[in-house]
């Protein structure tokens, strides 16, 4: 059942577009060379510092990108998560986007325990998204 403009559940569409471009974002600036002298030496030095795991070896750099494109996936999959809630029963949105808000909230923290500044403020924000999402949404 097709819902009305009035009913559309803008907040969580809000925290999706937030979601993506915060991904978009971050994979744009994890894919910039290093510009300065510091950031190259300490792009050599993660590339040559080499750890053993089960299976391969990576170096730090690979462990860093790994994680950065990990980061940028997730978010997406947030994104495509709510989107795909848009249509569907007002409990099932509303669990989902109190999924979303708790993620959220738990990478705000650990952004902020690493002192990640524009995630934190991304992350943040869907959260707060998220959240309205939970109290405003329409429940039929």
């Amino acid at each position: 059942m097709a819902e009305s403009r009035a009913r559309k559940p803008w907040w969580m569409i809000a925290c999706a577009a937030v979601l993506i471009l915060t991904a978009v974002m971050h994979t744009i600036a994890q894919s910039l060379p290093p510009d300065t002298a510091e950031l190259k030496e300490l792009t050599r030095q993660m590339t040559a510092m080499k750890f053993p795991l089960p299976g391969a070896t990576r170096t730090a750099m690979e462990l860093h990108l790994g994680f950065g494109w990990l980061m940028s996936a997730s978010c997406v999959g947030f994104a495509l998560m709510a989107l795909a809630m848009i249509g569907q029963a007002a409990v099932a949105r509303r669990r989902v986007m109190m999924v979303i808000a708790l993620t959220m909230g738990f990478y705000t923290v650990i952004g902020s325990l690493y002192f990640f500044v524009i995630p934190i403020a991304c992350f943040g924000l869907a959260c707060v998204l998220a959240a309205l999402s939970l109290l405003l949404d329409p429940r039929a």
